[in-house]
């Protein structure tokens, strides 16, 4: 006689995990619940016992309603013949579209993924739970420990796109002031070597010293530009990084992604950084003009003047 694990087993559909309803009988022998979980596997291309996995062809009807019925677990279960599973496992919702049927998978036991053990961090099947995760483990629902992991990227997913507009904001000024610098710095470079030819060794020497001057103001800008180009890039790839992690959520949350402990904290510690690094750079100002710059009238008074006192 069987023991009443062995019935309880019988009696819980390998789909929902739950007590069985209306019990369709496939030619395999296995039996599952009519809604909605037989009728969301003949959605699928192809038909197949979700426990042994041999293929089947529908009833001529394409109706999940014309599977036979197995009258006698049908009967073990409404005469309350069955023993209730154990209180502390959370129950898992019928409404499950064909994408969770055929989700992630436990590697034990081959079956479908429905519970999270908060107390070990592993995702768990059925099977998992009774065998290795007594009453003292905090167990959950599959889909709310994702959900819960996808609600702590969103806030981070948010503060990203912030940043994002941004340092975009700051890019372009960037740009623009690259521009205006390459522009005066090339202005200069022609006003200097126009007046070297009007003087003699005097204004050559004043005049290299001005060029050396240009070219460094040039440089330290190009080289905040290049922070900022630097920083967009990191900015970028960290927020495909986060995206797919929340992407990676939604579609298989499994036991190994489960083990990063830590992940979103270090997500957290992350965006901090990038924050406080944009407000550094919105703080820097660029200067309006290059220092030593009003060349049109006080370069040429100052090389006059060297000229008069050296004669």
């Amino acid at each position: 006689m069987e023991s009443t694990d062995g019935l309880s087993d019988i009696a819980l559909c390998a789909v929902c995990c739950e007590e069985i309803k209306i019990p369709k009988i496939l030619n395999c022998g296995h039996s599952f619940c009519l809604e909605p979980c037989l009728k969301e596997l003949m959605k699928m291309h192809t038909f197949c016992c979700p426990i042994c996995k041999r293929e089947f062809p529908l009833p001529t009807s394409g109706l999940a309603d014309d599977f036979p019925t197995n009258f006698a677990l049908q009967s073990l279960v409404l005469c309350g013949a069955v023993p209730k599973r154990s209180s502390h496992i959370p129950p898992v919702s019928n409404e499950r579209s064909t994408e969770e049927i055929h989700s992630a998978r436990c590697s034990l036991h081959d079956n479908i993924v429905t519970h999270f053990c908060d107390t070990c961090l592993e995702a768990l099947c059925h099977g998992c739970v009774e065998s290795s995760h007594d009453g003292s483990h905090e167990i959950v629902k599959h889909s709310d420990a994702l959900q819960r992991g996808i609600n702590a990227l969103q806030p981070i997913l948010e503060e990203v796109s912030k940043l994002g507009a941004q340092l975009k904001d700051l890019s372009i000024a960037a740009q623009e002031t690259k521009g205006r610098y390459e522009a005066e710095a090339n202005e200069i470079k022609k006003t200097i070597i126009e007046t070297e030819a009007m003087v003699h060794d005097i204004v050559a020497k004043k005049s290299k010293d001005l060029c050396n001057e240009v070219d460094v103001e040039k440089l330290l800008t190009l080289k905040k530009v290049k922070e900022i180009e630097l920083k967009t890039a990191d900015l970028s790839l960290f927020s495909d990084y986060v995206k797919g992690i929340s992407e990676s959520l939604k579609a298989d949350f499994t036991k190994e992604d489960l083990r990063r402990k830590g992940v979103i904290s270090g997500l957290v510690v992350k965006n901090e950084k990038l924050r406080q690094d944009i407000i550094a750079l919105q703080n820097e100002t660029f200067r309006e003009k290059l220092v030593f710059l009003s060349f049109q009238e006080t370069l040429l008074r100052s090389i006059l003047g060297m000229l008069i006192k050296d004669m």
